[in-house]
């Protein structure tokens, strides 16, 4: 009887233990894959490199040896006003242990391929505490310039209103340490000049409202930049926050640059996208949006793009200009903003991306999509390589 009870008693204790053990298992996969969907995008897949997100998609537009490829984001704010506590670009820089290439590690891959990649630097890389009398300040100390590096940035436009926060001292600053670095910039009276391809690019920034803009001065830049044979790209801060379509001041404004030799206008400011719009075969963009824009914790509209524009060299010595609309995001989070730019992978999202694109953008000559849309061709002489 004895043994009868003691043999029932260990068949118990085994069972109860298979039980926990299975119980286990099943708790620790549920535990793992929840921390894996914790740590990857909720607007990518799950994944397995370092950041827990893998763009799919090989977005670059493609390109011959002779063909001039350049990328363009918006707004990167590579840091925080002083006064920020939640959610701030400089915790997520400690979080990520310092690691400079988490930030445009989503599309990283894109900016590689091109031969030039320019954002809109909004903000500073200085020490400096001396701040403007204004509501937002922001800054991030010198050491942020290698996030731009890591990403494959080349260039930046210095052209809007958050370059002087920390007043000259701080502008001068933000220079000097994007120069250490090997990032080029432009804007506020400086011109980025380089020959690529034998492409001669200038690229130009403007704060472009109407009162802090002289109209007749940015003509005659551009005139004499066209007569010394660059191919031109105007850089214009401008328009109204929050809003999806310009305002005439932008029209006018990008119109007038155009008129005066400009070959592509882009825009930026309104921390949201802006139309695009084909004028006198010319491609503006309003605004791109934000892209790393550590100047708000959770914007409520994360959606951005990724503007390419390509020349290609035809046989008959013509050259026809592209441009290529990649969808994104601000943030790999819908719920936060984690200041890494995630491409878009859902074709839903990117249909309905390009759907909400051509409805502010009535004027569009043709439908946009993931396409290489070509905006025109012309002739243009051995000498200026322009268009």
């Amino acid at each position: 009887m004895r043994k009868t009870y003691k043999k029932s008693l260990f068949s118990s204790i085994l069972i109860i233990c298979v039980i926990s053990f299975s119980l286990g298992c099943i708790l620790y996969g549920y535990s793992k894959n929840k921390y894996s969907n914790d740590i990857s995008s909720d607007h990518g897949t799950e994944n397995d490199n370092l950041y827990g997100n893998k763009v799919t998609f090989d977005e670059s537009a493609d390109t011959s040896s002779t063909d001039l490829l350049l990328t363009f984001i918006g707004d990167c704010t590579l840091g925080s006003d002083p006064n920020f506590s939640y959610n701030t670009f400089h915790q997520k820089y400690e979080d990520v242990e310092k690691d400079p290439n988490y930030f445009f590690s989503n599309v990283s891959h894109v900016f590689e391929k091109d031969d030039l990649t320019i954002a809109n630097f909004e903000g500073t890389l200085t020490t400096s505490n001396l701040r403007a009398f204004k509501k937002f300040t922001f800054k991030g100390p010198p050491e942020y310039s290698s996030i731009l590096t890591a990403g494959s940035i080349e260039a930046v436009n210095l052209a809007n209103n958050h370059s002087l926060d920390f007043l000259n001292k701080g502008f001068i600053d933000t220079k000097n340490t994007l120069d250490d670095e090997g990032i080029k910039h432009f804007g506020l009276g400086e011109v980025y000049k380089t020959d690529i391809k034998d492409y001669k690019l200038a690229f130009i920034g403007y704060k472009g409202w109407l009162d802090t803009i002289s109209i007749e001065t940015m003509k005659k830049e551009i005139s004499s930049l066209k007569q010394e044979g660059f191919i031109v790209i105007a850089n214009f801060h401008w328009g109204l926050e929050g809003r999806h379509v310009p305002i005439g001041d932008q029209k006018l404004v990008a119109h007038s640059a155009i008129d005066s030799g400009a070959d592509f206008v882009i825009g930026h400011h309104p921390h949201v996208v802006q139309s695009m719009e084909i004028y006198k075969d010319r491609l503006i963009a309003y605004s791109l949006g934000n892209f790393c824009f550590g100047g708000n914790s959770n914007p409520r509209d994360k959606r951005t793009f990724i503007l390419q524009i390509k020349l290609a060299q035809n046989n008959d010595n013509n050259f026809s200009s592209y441009f290529k609309i990649i969808p994104a995001y601000i943030s790999s989070s819908d719920s936060i903003n984690d200041f890494r730019p995630t491409i878009m992978e859902s074709p839903e999202d990117r249909e309905g991306f390009f759907h909400f694109l051509g409805d502010i953008s009535p004027d569009m000559p043709f439908e946009l999509s993931d396409d290489l849309i070509n905006i025109f061709t012309e002739t243009s002489s051995d000498e200026t390589k322009g268009v």
